[in-house]
């Protein structure tokens, strides 16, 4: 009986911090941003460093001419080299087409940008913020 208090304490402590690992854990357990994910246009599924579009959904012109001409397309690798920098920050590379700007409709092939995906607290949405040389973007992911 005179270690009940001790074994009480310890039994509440490991309580605390197993519901605090819960309530904190933002989809982190899960595999943060490993999962099927959907900007509207583009599902992919990210796992580990990689990700590789899984379908078309709405895509726009130049997206279409880029799948008509072969320079991309399901199974296509659409993030790679993603690497967890902060808590719910990640930093790393995404699949752009490229184009002609006399010709914005018409794929001139694929290139890789730099990009920074950081997932929103209720790990459901991650923004996601490239840019090159011809300017910047922002696109939300919305978990599948």
């Amino acid at each position: 009986m005179k270690n009940f208090p001790k074994l009480f304490g310890i039994i509440a402590l490991a309580a605390v911090i197993g519901f605090s690992v819960i309530a904190c854990d933002n989809g982190m357990a899960s595999g943060g941003i490993n999962g099927d994910w959907s900007n509207g246009a583009t599902a992919v599924r990210i796992n580990g460093s990689t990700g590789t579009i899984r379908e078309f959904q709405n895509i726009n012109a130049l997206w279409q001419n880029a799948v008509s001409k072969g320079y991309i397309r399901t199974g296509s690798e659409y993030f790679r080299n993603l690497s967890q920098t902060g808590n719910m920050t990640w930093e790393g590379q995404r699949m752009n087409v490229t184009y002609n700007s006399s010709s914005p409709n018409v794929a001139t092939g694929t290139a890789w940008r730099s990009c920074t995906i950081s997932l929103n607290a209720n790990g459901r949405t991650f923004d996601l913020y490239s840019s090159d040389s011809s300017g910047s973007t922002h696109q939300t992911f919305t978990r599948r």
